[in-house]
């Protein structure tokens, strides 16, 4: 986003700057997807999906009939929608979290010795479908971006399958660690 401010291409910066709050956003519907998963509420974990995908899709549909659909709104549409279902389940379940300022560092130091792998591995995973489509707009034009794009959707089609063992199978490893 600052390079591109800095080079004049200010739609790129303003979708790059909001993309920071949606990917909170994305982030904190994660966290409580992770949450419901390690605690085998597998139908919580699709509730919420369902919800969120609901907001999102009467977001959308606003933005579209108000003939305002950019960039913008849309992560604008996609983090607000995150935020506000997770806010709902972190408030309706609060009793469940008990938050300790002297026990943080000894969690922090034992879930990092489980979690670095995990991190390591979802950063790879982000970086890969993160940094190529941007490279290829850079370096060949939007054109190939569709086309790698149109790509990746048919190769994502298995993925859902490994993210679905992978939500089975994570929290079992972690209860078992």
């Amino acid at each position: 986003g600052l390079c591109a401010s800095r080079y004049g291409q200010k739609e790129v910066a303003t979708v790059a700057f909001w993309s920071l709050f949606a990917a909170g956003g994305i982030h904190l519907r994660e966290f409580v997807r992770r949450i419901s998963f390690s605690e085998l509420e597998m139908t919580t974990a699709l509730l919420v999906d369902i919800a969120i995908f609901l907001l999102q899709a009467a977001g959308l549909a606003i933005v579209v009939i108000n003939g305002s659909l950019s960039g913008r709104a849309v992560l604008l549409v996609t983090g607000a929608s995150c935020v506000i279902v997770a806010a709902v389940y972190l408030i309706v379940l609060r009793q469940r979290f008990t938050v300790s300022l002297s026990g943080l560092l000894p969690d922090l130091k034992r879930n990092c010795s489980y979690g670095v792998w995990l991190l390591g591995s979802d950063l790879a995973l982000l970086l890969g479908n993160q940094v190529y489509p941007w490279f290829l707009a850079w370096t060949t034009g939007a054109a190939v971006v569709g086309l790698f794009a149109s790509c990746q959707a048919l190769t994502n089609f298995a993925r859902m399958f490994l993210i679905s063992a992978q939500n089975v199978l994570l929290p079992d490893s972690a209860r078992a660690f």
